[in-house]
């Protein structure tokens, strides 16, 4: 395939935006979820981009609400107050435990339920409902995703889910799963070599490992003065910004890239991954950082979890 250059613009105002993840949980219990899928499936749903996160308007048993689908995300959740407008009712006797910032706390599990978006059903059930208001009705991780070939195109702003049985396609990336971890792609910063977690849920520049900075000497393209603060469930934190002119990812280049990281070590995503971020894994794993919408917002992306491919297509480089 030819190589494609991009240019890729970056508004400093950008640098100010806030990461908002109403929570980061982890479940202690294999949480199972089984979802029936209309025939239609293979129909473009449009989505909301507008915050740099991919939001479907949906009906929940018949009540409007807002779903963030988030590729980072290792479970799904149910904020309680959705539940309690759409008339979910919670198993107490099939809880989970989750581990957030503020300590452990039992989930019920929920009883079956419809989501319609569009005139697509999906029929989901076993979904921890967690206390309190949230600006989505619910998340969707990774588990749902696994279900289907999902494309998304971002530069129209829809979003569909394919049978895994009648498409197939050849990754134009190289890709790594790490369990609990999702999709990891493979990315040359400044020509280096870096494994980043494909996140739809990410709203923010690229994020990167205080020790994959400091190893591959990338400290030196620090912006003096600039800063962007990130947020987590429990607390925030200003982190540095990078910028680099050399950037691939598959076989795209792009002229410049900016990306976020922190000198402090105690507040860095190696300290944190538990509080700040909890999607950045143990030091054993390959991952090097995110890649959310900043980037991903100029492709077609083609996601097939079950074989893990994925591949990238930049519509104006055609």
């Amino acid at each position: 395939m030819a190589e494609s250059k991009l240019s890729h613009t970056y508004r400093m105002e950008n640098h100010k935006k806030i990461i908002t993840k109403s929570f980061f949980l982890i479940c202690l219990l294999l949480c199972s979820a089984t979802y029936a899928f209309d025939e239609r499936s293979d129909g473009w749903l449009p989505i909301n981009s507008e915050n740099g996160t991919l939001v479907l308007n949906v009906k929940i048993n018949g009540h409007p609400a807002n779903i963030l689908l988030d590729t980072g995300a290792s479970i799904h959740t149910l904020s309680s107050s959705i539940a309690e407008k759409t008339g979910i009712k919670g198993n107490s006797a099939r809880a989970i435990t989750l581990i957030g910032v503020n300590g452990k706390v039992k989930a019920p599990l929920s009883a079956p339920f419809d989501i319609v978006a569009d005139g697509q059903k999906f029929t989901l059930r076993d979904i921890p409902i967690i206390e309190g208001n949230s600006s989505y009705g619910m998340i969707l991780g990774r588990d749902f995703f696994e279900q289907s070939v999902v494309q998304i195109d971002y530069p129209n702003n829809r979003i569909r889910f394919l049978s895994p049985e009648i498409v197939n396609f050849d990754s134009n990336i190289d890709v790594r799963y790490e369990y609990g971890g999702g999709l990891l792609v493979e990315a040359y910063i400044a020509g280096e070599k870096a494994w980043m977690l494909l996140d739809t849920g990410s709203n923010t520049l690229a994020l990167l490992k205080r020790k994959f900075i400091f190893k591959n000497d990338l400290d030196q393209y620090v912006l003096e003065g600039i800063t962007h603060e990130v947020s987590g469930i429990a607390e925030s934190a200003q982190f540095n910004v990078i910028k680099v002119e050399e950037f691939r990812l598959g076989t795209y280049d792009f002229d410049s890239f900016l990306a976020l990281y922190n000198q402090d070590y105690k507040n860095s995503f190696d300290e944190k991954k538990k509080y700040l971020f909890s999607r950045i894994p143990e030091e054993s794993s390959i991952q090097d950082g995110i890649l959310g919408y900043d980037i991903l917002r100029n492709f077609v992306v083609t996601i097939d979890y079950k074989r893990k491919k994925v591949h990238l297509y930049f519509p104006s480089a055609s």
